[in-house]
């Protein structure tokens, strides 16, 4: 048997968690090849997951003796520390590995998990003053029984929030100027609006600005009227905010009748809540951008604002194991600084996010006009922000 086969059973094993078989495998793969760095891999990461620690730690530190710049290796020495509780160990070793290799994705996914049991999440009730910002154009809904306004439904949302009895909260919309308001969204309470002066752009990030700018409290969070928060979203995201200053959550995009098109783990802005002073420092939404979002991320990330990412479903053993890695992986090399991270927001995103043509994202995916004006946003926002744009 080649050992190139030894090799493939020793991975398999370890994979339908035989450990102790993998070892074994690993072992005779070293009898052959005694400084094969893949047995050695398979050895040592099958020894930590079976909870033989010290024999792990053993053969991890006769490896690196061997192969000195290899990062599983490091990355096997930090999680035997920090499966035993000893996060300070751990907490060192990564940052000797992150010396050898900043972007180390493993090394850095583990930082953040230290960071979060850390800083773990408090009450959503030490911020009990909130200002909800949306932008609109005041449109009905055509996939609801009566047509109601979109905002109409929004309120609702807002109002099924589980902590919203116990928040000192208002509601404000941004609209361009001269925009006459319906007597029905007039009457709701805790609405207000907030105008774009005559000479500015009519566009979202306008809006948003002209609604931050009359908010009136120092944590924002954001909203789209057509998109639904769950029920727990403000709950669950104020127990992050402090230590962070942003917070953004993945997305269930979905057809207006309920159905499923795909996971998103990407926090538009209708997923964020940040404090007052994040929004100064990144200088608010830049009104030449469709694509507001990526620009503002970009900005954000250059910023010493810590950010928090709730991802969608729970993380598994091993982080290429994800559902959609890709992202995830940009994510964890793009947050910034060493204190964000990403963390588990459950089983289901926080956000419903709804898929529908008359939609922004709709426009250009429709219209031609929209869809180069797209284009032309992400040739730019390649300019500024490298190949992988900002998350």
């Amino acid at each position: 048997m080649s050992i190139t086969s030894i090799l493939e059973q020793a991975k398999a094993c370890l994979q339908a968690r035989a450990h102790e078989h993998a070892v074994t495998v690993a072992n005779y793969a070293l009898s052959i090849e005694p400084n094969n760095a893949d047995a050695m891999a398979v050895k040592i990461i099958a020894l930590r997951r079976d909870k033989k620690y010290e024999e792990s730690l053993a053969a991890t530190q006769a490896a690196l003796a061997v192969y000195p710049q290899e990062m599983r290796f490091h990355q096997n020495r930090a999680e035997c520390y920090f499966d035993q509780g000893d996060l300070e160990a751990a907490k060192k070793y990564i940052l000797e590995g992150l010396k050898i290799d900043p972007r180390a994705i493993e090394l850095k996914f583990l930082l953040h998990r230290i960071t979060l049991l850390q800083n773990p999440p408090q009450s959503p009730l030490r911020h009990k003053k909130i200002s909800i910002v949306a932008p609109s154009r005041l449109q009905r809904s055509q996939y609801h029984e009566g047509n109601p306004y979109w905002i109409e439904l929004a309120y609702k949302v807002v109002q099924r929030q589980t902590i919203i009895d116990q928040l000192d909260w208002e509601i404000v919309i941004g609209l361009d100027h001269g925009t006459e308001i319906p007597d029905v969204l007039a009457a709701l309470p805790r609405l207000r609006f907030a105008f774009a002066a005559p000479d500015a752009p009519r566009n979202q990030p306008t809006a948003l600005n002209v609604a931050v700018k009359e908010a009136k409290h120092d944590v924002l969070a954001f909203f789209e009227e057509d998109d639904i928060w769950v029920d727990n979203f403000l709950e669950v995201t104020l127990s992050y905010i402090d230590p962070f200053d942003f917070v953004s959550t993945s997305q269930r995009e979905e057809f207006p009748d309920g159905k499923l098109h795909e996971y998103l783990d990407f926090g538009t802005p209708n997923a964020w809540v940040m404090t007052r002073a994040c929004w100064d420092k990144v200088g608010g939404m830049d009104e030449r951008f469709v694509h507001l979002d990526l620009d503002f991320l970009g900005r954000l990330n250059k910023t010493d604002c810590r950010r928090v990412f709730l991802y969608y479903g729970e993380a598994s053993e091993n982080i290429f194991d994800w559902v959609d890695a890709r992202y995830n992986l940009i994510l964890i090399n793009t947050l910034s600084p060493p204190g964000s991270m990403l963390v588990s927001g459950g089983d289901q995103p926080l956000v419903r996010r709804l898929r529908h043509d008359s939609s922004v994202t709709g426009g250009i995916r429709t219209n031609v006009a929209q869809s180069a004006r797209s284009a032309a946003d992400y040739k730019l926002l390649h300019e500024l922000y490298g190949e992988i744009l900002p998350y």
